[in-house]
């Protein structure tokens, strides 16, 4: 892999791990339990920390990290606002449409830990792949649980 796939990887997780942050960010202003703006809150740092690790290796790469999300992103969570706002139960479809988001960042992580990326940065993927997985698991229970 060259450099500049290497950082273009990267860089092109960073784009989708931002959508998942901002999606985050914006569902713990929108829903009124506790518990879920709580939990909200930590995945959207958990996402800037991952963000934060991204932007690290692109620069120790000779690049520049990317500052913005997918347009992907950001059509899913313009739906997610426009479903939510029309269903009965706002909760339910924003935690659905979080489990997408999650499955979106499971698959770019998952398609970069193929590409044989360089030990140091394959590692520090293996743990953000972990970490996303584990926040989608919690997700998709959460969505089982109130649907």
């Amino acid at each position: 892999m060259t450099n500049d796939e290497l950082r273009e990887t990267l860089n092109g997780l960073i784009r989708v791990i931002r959508d998942g942050k901002a999606f985050y960010a914006d569902a713990a202003n929108r829903v009124d339990n506790q518990l879920l703006k709580a939990l909200f809150r930590d995945m959207a740092d958990s996402r800037r920390s991952i963000i934060e690790d991204l932007n690290y290796r692109v620069q120790a790469h000779g690049g520049k990290p990317s500052q913005i999300g997918t347009v992907s992103g950001a059509l899913s969570e313009m739906f997610a606002k426009a479903k939510a706002s029309l269903a009965n139960d706002d909760d339910a479809s924003l935690i659905a449409s979080l489990e997408e988001t999650e499955a979106r960042s499971l698959e770019s992580l998952s398609d970069a830990v193929a590409k044989g990326l360089p030990g140091p940065d394959h590692r520090a993927l293996m743990h953000h792949l972990a970490e996303i997985r584990k926040t989608h698991d919690r997700m998709r229970a959460m969505r089982q649980r109130i649907s």
